[in-house]
């Protein structure tokens, strides 16, 4: 019931801290990534530890800053973006509202899903938020029947955008991909 640590000092494991602790770390990471005397830990699961070191009572963690910093961006988190003047098209609240959601997610370096009911403007919203990322490389990956229906929407609301269809023929799109610093 106790383990020996490399500083010579013994661990409770029936210590309810203890317990916590380690069951802690087993839901946010399963012990995959454990160096020396770090643990990491991935953006997304900052709430959930944020959550238990409270609920838990864990309060021995060092450096601790390193946790509630991060957890202090998401919780403050803006709500509402600037939806890029660029764009020719007036956003319903819902779309802005989908804008404002891939925005966060880029703000916090998460990854995440626009879904919603077919027709109601995935395409505008992802392209108002590639308005809104200049000077960042973009790929859309589409079934081939939907290409140039986003070349035509892009067309149609964000111009000024550099886009590059990769379509063709191996050796056509060999060339493309040798140019894409040409495009967004």
């Amino acid at each position: 019931s106790f383990y020996k640590t490399k500083k010579q000092s013994f661990l409770d494991l029936n210590d309810e801290g203890t317990k916590n602790f380690l069951l802690t770390l087993q839901e946010i990471n399963g012990y995959k990534t454990v160096y020396k005397d770090k643990i990491s830990v991935d953006n997304y699961q900052l709430l959930h530890l944020d959550t238990a070191i409270s609920e838990r009572n864990l309060t021995n963690i060092k450096n601790i800053e390193a946790i509630k910093n991060p957890i202090s961006n998401i919780k403050n988190i803006k709500d509402k973006y600037e939806v890029p003047k660029e764009i020719n098209a007036t956003l319903r609240e819902y779309q802005v509202e989908g804008f404002n959601f891939i925005k966060n997610l880029e703000v916090l370096k998460l990854g995440g899903i626009l879904a919603d009911e077919m027709g109601l403007g995935k395409t505008l919203q992802t392209i108002t938020y590639l308005a809104s990322s200049k000077n960042k490389k973009s790929l859309i990956i589409c079934p081939t029947s939907l290409i140039f229906n986003w070349t035509s929407e892009f067309e149609k609301f964000y111009p000024k955008y550099k886009l590059c269809v990769m379509h063709g023929n191996l050796k056509e799109r060999e060339k493309l991909k040798e140019s894409y610093e040409d495009y967004d």
